[in-house]
């Protein structure tokens, strides 16, 4: 598949922005994964994406 189509595709899904980064571009912060282990926002393990891993 081609990536544009990738993009394409999850904004047909009613995506309301896509793009694609370079994994080497993303920052971690160990402060905000410290955060979610004190389950700071009240979301722990409540839906698809937390608790991130």
């Amino acid at each position: 598949m081609d990536i544009n189509n990738l993009i394409l595709n999850a904004l047909e899904l009613k995506a309301t922005h896509a793009s694609l980064v370079d994994v080497a571009d993303i920052k971690f912060n160990e402060e905000f994964r410290a955060l979610c282990e004190k389950n700071a926002c009240g979301s722990y393990n409540k839906n698809w994406m937390c608790p991130p891993q």
